[in-house]
C-alpha cells in the first residue's frame, strides 16, 4: 500500500508540475506575467513527495528598479515631446516674432529715409500692426499649450486615482486569498502591472506590509494607497494662479496641496514643462513686448507729428490701471482680503523674465521668492522709504473762483478749519488760493503746498473816441497790495497795448524797490495773462466810467486752461471790476510721520468757492501711505528702486525691485501666512495692442527746431535732446514756452546767455529755477539743461554767434525722432540685450533644452530597457526551458504512473496467491 502512495503522491505533484508549466507557456505573451516554479519537498517515512509552494520568480530589487526607470522615462520623455512643440513654435518663420520685427523695424527704416511719404508712413502702422498681431498670436497659441498641460494635469491626476483604486482593491483580494489559504500568485502579477502603470504617470515609493499587502506612498512621503484604502488625486484651479492646475491629494476629507512635491512620470514631465519652459517662454516674450512698447512710446512722445501735435503712444500702455491691477493675485487660503492691489513696471531695464511668490510674514519676515533662479529677497532688508510723504494738494479740489461787481467788490471769505489728528485749527478770512496754501503750510507736519492766481484779459472794445483806462491790483512777493494803473489811448486798447502798458507798469514797481518777481505777463493768444505764482488775488477794475468801454476777464482754472471769466462794463458801476481767487494746480504737499490724518473744511459748506466740497479728507486711514502719486485715494506708494514702506497697522505694503513697484493695501490688516502670485510681465505680449492708428500721427519730427543765425562765423553745430515732454515747455501743442536763443558775447574765454524770446523785441535772460543763464562759460560739447530739454553745442562758436530754438513747426521733413526711435533696435534696453537679442536668447534656450532633454530620454529609455530586460530574464518566460520542463514533468508523470500499476500488479499477484 505504500508503494501506491508514494505513486499517488508523485502523480498529483507531477501534475502539478505539469499545470504550472502549462501556465507559463499559456501566459508567455501576458503583460506583467511572472514566471512561476514549482518547490518539492519529500515526505517522511518513505511518505513520497507533496507540493510545498508554487513561487513567482520575481525579483524585488529588479522590480522596484524598474518601477524608477519607468517613472524617470516617461518624465523625461513628456518633458522632451512638450518642449520639441516649444521649439517649434518659436523657430518656425510663420510664428516668430523676429521675423516680424525685422519687418517693422524695416518700415521705419523707410520713414527715416522719407519721412514725407505718406506710403512709407502708413506701411510703418501696418507692420506696427503686423508685429503686434505676431506677438498676439505667439502668446495665444503660447496658452493654448497651457490649457493643454491643464488637460493633461486633469487626465494624468484621474488616471493615478484610479490606479489607485486598483491597487487597493487588489490588496483586498490578496487579503482575503491569504487568509483562506489560496494562491495570490496571478493576483500579484496584476497588482505589480497595475504598479507599472502608475510608476509610469508619477514616481512612488512602495512598501510590502503584512498579508503581502503594498503601501503605495508619493515621493513626498504623502500616502496614495495603504491597505484596501486608496486616496484621491485630484486637479483644480490653482490657489494663486486660477489659469494654472494644481494639484491636491485628497486624505479623509482634508485636501493638502502637493504640486510642487510632486515628480516623475507623465505628470512630474507635465508640470516641469509648465514651470521651466512654458512660464519661462510667456515671461520672456512678455517682457520683450512690454520693453517694446515702453522704449517705443516713450521715444515717439517726443516727437511731433505731421499735424504739430506731440507724439502719442504707438503701443498700448503698459502700466494702465487693467494691467496693474492683473499682475497680482492673492493665495485662496489667505486670511486677509486686498482693498486694491497694483504692480507697475518702472524700469524696463531691470525687469526680469520671471514671476514672483510674496509671504507676508509679519514684521521682518517679508520674503519675495523669484521663481526663475529661487533668488530670495527680504523685503525687510530693503531700504525703508522716506517717512514723509506727498499728496496732491489739489486733490482737495480748490476752485478757481472769479467775482465781479461794484468798485467795492472783494472775494468772498471763509473760514477754513484745517483738521490734524483729530484737533481742528479755524482759519478765518480765508479769500485767496494763496490763503489756501498758507493754511495747510501753516499745520504741523505739512509742507510744500503752493498756489497760482492767473487772469486773461482781452481787447477792450471802446464806446467812445477817448481810449480806456483800468487798474490791476496784485500782491507783491511779500504780500502787499500793490496796483498797476493802465491808461489805452483811443485806437489802441487792444490786448497787445494792454501787455506792453503792464510791462511798464510792473517795471515801475520794481524800479520803486517792491519784489514782484512773483508776478508775469505774458501774451496767451490774444488775450494778455497776469499770474501771480503766489497764488494771491488779481483784481482788474475799470476806472474811466465815462463810456460803456466793454473788456472780458477770464480766470485760469489751471496753468493753462481758461474759465469762462466775466464782462465788465465801464459805465455800468455795478460792473466794473472783477477778483480772480486762484487755484492750487500740480502742488503737492509733503507729509511727515507725525501725520495721521488731515482734513479740511469751509465754513461756506458745499458753496465753498475756495473748496471743491464741504469738507475733503487729504489723509485717512484708507490713504496713510508712503507717499502718494496722481490721484491720494490711489493710495500708490512713491518707492524707489531697492526701497520698500510697510505700516502693518493700516495693511500698507509697497516697494519696488526688479524695475517692478508692488503696492498692497489690505482690507484691514495683512496676516501671517498670506500669499501672493505676482506676473508683472507674464501677460505683456497678450496685452500688446497697438494704439497709433493714422499715419500722420506719426511723431517723426523733434519738437524744437535748431536755427544757427545766418552770420555766424564760428564752427559750432547745435543739437536738442528732448528730455521730459510732461514739463510746461511742450505743454501746449504747436509751441515751445518760452523759444529761446543763445547769443555767445566777445569774452576771453568766450561766453553765451540764454534768452526767453518770447518778445523777440525784449528778450530776457531764462532762468529755469538757477538764476538767469547769463555770461555761461562755454565747453564744447557741455549739455545745457533746459526745461524738458537739453541743449549741446560742439566745436567752437565765435562772438556773436546766435542759435535760436523754437517750435518745429511743420517740420514734416524732420526726421530726427525717427532716427532715435529707430537706434532703439540696437539699444540694449533690458538686462545689457536688444529686442532681437532677447528673442533668440529665448529660442536658443528653448532649443537647447529640447536638445537637452532629448539625450536624457534616450538615456533614461536605454536604462530602463536594460532593466525590464534583466528583469525578464529572471521572472518572464522562455519557452525553451520550459519546453524541456515540460518533457521532465511528463516524464516523471508517466514514471509516476507505471508505479502505481506496479503497485497494482504486485497487489494482483498478492490476492492470487491467496
Amino acid at each position: 500500500m505504500n508503494l501506491l502512495n508514494i505513486g499517488k503522491q508523485g502523480l498529483i505533484a507531477n501534475q502539478n508540475a505539469l499545470a504550472t508549466t502549462g501556465q507559463n507557456i499559456s501566459n508567455v505573451n501576458t503583460d506583467g506575467y511572472t514566471r512561476q516554479r514549482v518547490n518539492f519537498d519529500s515526505l517522511p517515512a518513505l511518505g513520497g513527495v507533496e507540493v510545498s509552494s508554487i513561487d513567482r520568480l520575481a525579483d524585488d530589487l529588479l522590480t522596484r528598479q524598474l518601477w524608477s526607470d519607468l517613472s524617470s522615462y516617461n518624465q523625461s520623455s513628456t518633458f522632451s515631446t512638450l518642449t520639441a512643440q516649444l521649439d517649434d513654435l518659436l523657430a518656425q518663420q510663420t510664428t516668430s516674432v523676429s521675423d516680424a520685427m525685422d519687418k517693422y523695424f524695416s518700415s521705419l527704416q523707410n520713414v527715416v529715409d522719407d519721412p514725407v511719404s505718406d506710403p512709407n508712413r502708413e506701411l510703418f502702422i501696418a507692420e506696427t500692426e503686423a508685429l503686434v498681431q505676431r506677438f498676439n498670436n505667439l502668446d495665444a497659441n503660447l496658452r493654448i499649450q497651457e490649457a493643454n498641460v491643464n488637460t493633461m494635469i486633469d487626465d494624468y491626476t484621474s488616471q493615478i486615482s484610479t490606479l489607485s483604486e486598483n491597487i487597493a482593491d487588489l490588496n483586498d483580494k490578496i487579503n482575503i486569498a491569504v487568509a483562506a489559504n489560496k494562491p495570490t500568485n496571478e493576483l500579484e502579477d496584476q497588482r505589480d502591472q497595475v504598479v507599472n502603470e502608475l510608476s509610469e504617470l508619477v514616481s512612488i515609493n512602495v512598501l510590502e506590509e503584512g498579508n503581502k499587502n503594498y503601501s503605495v506612498f508619493l515621493a513626498n512621503g504623502q500616502p496614495l494607497v495603504v491597505g484596501a484604502t486608496a486616496n484621491q488625486l485630484i486637479s483644480t484651479p490653482g490657489d494663486a494662479v486660477p489659469t494654472e492646475r494644481s494639484v491636491k491629494l485628497v486624505i479623509a476629507g482634508n485636501t493638502t496641496e502637493v504640486t510642487d512635491q510632486l515628480s516623475g512620470g507623465k505628470l512630474g514631465g507635465v508640470l516641469d514643462y509648465r514651470d521651466e519652459s512654458l512660464n519661462d517662454a510667456r515671461d520672456e516674450l512678455g517682457r520683450m513686448a512690454i520693453a517694446l512698447a515702453e522704449t517705443m512710446n516713450e521715444q515717439h512722445r517726443s516727437g511731433i507729428d505731421a499735424n504739430n501735435n506731440y507724439g502719442g503712444d504707438i503701443f498700448s500702455d503698459v502700466n494702465s490701471s487693467s494691467a496693474q491691477a492683473n499682475r497680482l493675485e492673492s493665495h485662496v487660503a489667505n486670511r486677509s482680503a486686498l482693498a486694491s492691489s497694483t504692480v507697475s513696471i518702472e524700469d524696463v531695464s531691470l525687469l526680469q523674465a520671471s514671476g514672483y511668490e510674496l509671504t507676508y510674514g509679519g514684521e521682518g519676515q517679508i520674503r519675495l521668492v523669484r521663481e526663475e533662479d529661487g533668488k530670495v529677497i527680504d523685503i525687510d532688508q530693503l531700504t525703508p522709504s522716506t517717512d514723509d510723504r506727498t499728496v496732491e494738494a489739489n486733490a482737495i479740489g480748490t476752485v478757481a473762483g472769479i467775482t465781479a461787481g461794484n468798485s467795492a467788490v472783494t472775494a468772498p471769505a471763509e473760514t477754513l478749519t484745517v483738521t490734524l489728528n483729530g484737533v481742528a485749527t479755524a482759519v478765518p478770512g480765508v479769500d485767496s488760493a494763496k490763503g489756501v496754501a498758507d493754511a495747510l503750510n501753516g499745520t504741523a507736519g505739512v509742507s510744500g503746498v503752493s498756489a497760482t492766481t492767473a487772469v486773461g484779459i482781452t481787447d477792450i472794445t471802446e464806446a467812445g473816441a477817448n481810449g480806456a483806462e483800468y487798474t490791476v491790483e496784485v500782491l507783491d512777493n511779500d504780500g502787499i497790495a500793490r496796483t498797476m494803473t493802465i491808461t489805452l489811448p483811443t485806437g489802441g486798447t487792444g490786448a497787445v497795448n494792454s501787455k506792453a502798458a503792464l510791462d511798464v507798469a510792473l517795471a515801475g514797481l520794481e524800479s520803486a524797490g517792491h519784489d514782484m518777481s512773483n508776478i508775469s505777463i505774458e501774451m496767451d493768444g490774444s488775450d494778455v495773462k497776469i499770474t501771480d505764482s503766489t497764488g494771491g488775488n488779481i483784481s482788474v477794475e475799470f476806472t474811466d466810467n465815462a463810456d460803456a468801454d466793454v473788456m472780458t476777464v477770464k480766470q485760469y482754472t489751471n496753468d493753462t486752461t481758461q474759465g469762462a471769466g466775466t464782462t465788465l462794463t465801464a459805465n455800468n458801476a455795478a460792473q466794473v471790476k472783477a477778483v480772480a481767487s486762484g487755484y492750487l494746480d500740480d502742488s503737492t504737499a509733503t507729509v511727515d510721520k507725525t501725520v495721521e490724518t488731515l482734513s479740511i473744511a469751509s465754513s461756506a459748506g458745499a458753496g465753498s468757492t475756495l473748496l471743491g466740497g464741504a469738507s475733503v479728507n487729504m489723509i485717512d486711514t484708507t490713504n496713510n501711505v508712503a507717499s502718494t502719486v496722481g490721484n491720494v485715494a490711489q493710495g500708490v506708494a512713491d518707492v524707489s528702486e531697492g526701497e520698500y514702506y510697510l505700516d502693518p497697522n493700516n495693511g500698507t505694503l509697497s516697494f519696488q525691485v526688479d524695475g517692478i513697484k508692488v503696492t498692497l493695501k489690505a482690507d484691514g490688516t495683512f496676516v501671517e501666512g498670506d500669499r501672493y502670485s505676482i506676473n508683472a510681465v507674464r501677460t505683456g505680449a497678450e496685452d500688446l495692442k497697438r494704439v497709433i492708428q493714422d499715419g500722420d500721427q506719426l511723431a517723426l519730427a523733434s519738437p524744437v527746431r535748431v536755427s544757427p543765425a545766418d552770420s555766424n562765423q564760428g564752427t559750432g553745430v547745435a543739437t536738442v535732446d528732448i528730455t521730459d515732454t510732461s514739463s510746461s515747455a511742450f505743454a501746449v501743442d504747436g509751441e515751445l514756452k518760452p523759444p529761446v536763443e543763445i547769443v555767445f558775447d566777445n569774452a576771453d574765454p568766450i561766453r553765451y546767455t540764454v534768452y526767453d524770446m518770447t518778445e523777440p523785441t525784449n528778450p530776457v535772460p531764462l532762468d529755469v529755477g538757477n538764476g538767469p543763464l547769463v555770461n555761461q562759460a562755454f565747453t564744447s560739447g557741455e549739455v545745457i539743461i533746459l526745461n524738458g530739454y537739453d541743449i549741446t553745442i560742439a566745436n567752437q562758436p565765435s562772438s556773436g554767434d546766435r542759435f535760436s530754438f523754437e517750435f518745429n513747426k511743420d517740420g514734416i521733413s524732420d526726421n530726427r525722432n525717427a532716427l532715435k526711435i529707430s537706434n532703439l533696435q540696437n539699444t540694449k534696453v533690458v538686462g545689457g540685450s536688444d529686442y532681437q537679442d532677447l528673442y533668440g536668447s529665448l529660442v536658443e534656450r528653448v532649443g537647447t533644452t529640447t536638445a537637452t532633454a532629448k539625450i536624457t530620454t534616450d538615456a533614461s529609455k536605454a536604462v530602463m530597457d536594460t532593466t525590464a530586460n534583466t528583469k525578464a530574464s529572471v521572472s518572464g518566460v522562455n519557452l525553451d526551458e520550459e519546453a524541456a520542463k515540460l518533457v521532465q514533468f511528463q516524464q516523471a508523470y508517466q514514471a509516476t504512473a507505471q508505479l502505481i500499476r506496479v503497485s497494482q500488479s504486485i497487489f494482483d499477484s498478492l490476492l492470487q496467491a491467496v
